[in-house]
């Protein structure tokens, strides 16, 4: 434990703006690949597998409350037909990733979420008040011993 100037104690902490200002850095790097093209919340792609536009499904936040967490991105991969360059309109891929903005997201980044993705699932609707959940399955009869 250090002593502050006066030998009473530690010294008061840094505050982290201080140290995050005096932090240079360094220049700003471009995507890795030519071929990525970006535009708000959507990114075109040249991947494995052919040409992709990446999109973002939703965001929400990990944790539990009292706790920040970290904030997730939905990334839904969507292919681009090569003859007429038509995108799909379902996803054919998607993927849960920690982050707020795809813009950051290089050619490298983008390959990695499109090897750690999973098939594009389309979940039911959750029950409401106007269109009530279906019935349970009754549970099977027990046999008696007598």
């Amino acid at each position: 434990m250090s002593i502050d100037e006066a030998g009473t104690g530690p010294p008061p902490p840094v505050p982290v703006r201080d140290v995050l200002s005096s932090v240079d850095p360094g220049p700003m790097s471009a995507p890795a690949s030519p071929e990525s093209r970006s535009s708000g919340s959507e990114t075109e792609v040249a991947l494995p597998g052919g040409d992709w536009v990446v999109r973002s499904g939703g965001r929400t936040r990990s944790g539990v409350p009292g706790d920040s967490g970290a904030p997730l991105l939905l990334a839904l991969f969507h292919r681009r037909d090569p003859a007429s360059g038509e995108v799909e309109a379902k996803p054919a891929r998607e993927v849960w990733t920690v982050g707020r903005d795809m813009e950051e997201w290089d050619s490298t980044k983008l390959t990695d979420l499109l090897a750690r993705s999973r098939p594009y699932r389309v979940l039911p609707d959750p029950p409401s008040p106007s269109r009530p959940s279906p019935p349970s399955p009754s549970p099977a009869p027990v046999a008696s011993r007598r």
